[in-house]
């Protein structure tokens, strides 16, 4: 899933994990929970050392931008194609 989003975004996961207001690492997040089938503690770790609840907060707040903005659906789409394509 990072892979995903590094190639989708341009720029390496150390640069965007952790910058305010990115949302990279909630897209991340959001991606993996919906393809992965990992528990949110297991998602946090993964990541750098979340906290489950943190996971948590990230996810819906993912879900909550890309219903309200159009703009945040656009990377999904880039993402969801992505990972098509590197299964087949």
């Amino acid at each position: 899933m990072v892979q995903a989003v590094e190639q989708v975004k341009g720029e390496s996961w150390e640069r965007f994990c952790d910058r305010q207001g990115d949302g990279g690492r909630d897209l991340v997040l959001w991606v993996a929970r919906k393809r992965c089938g990992l528990t949110l503690r297991e998602m946090g770790k993964a990541v750098g050392g979340m906290e489950y609840f943190a996971v948590s907060k990230a996810i819906t707040r993912m879900s909550e931008r890309m219903r309200k903005h159009k703009s945040f659906r656009s990377p999904l789409r880039h993402v969801e194609n992505h990972l098509s394509n590197v299964q087949t």
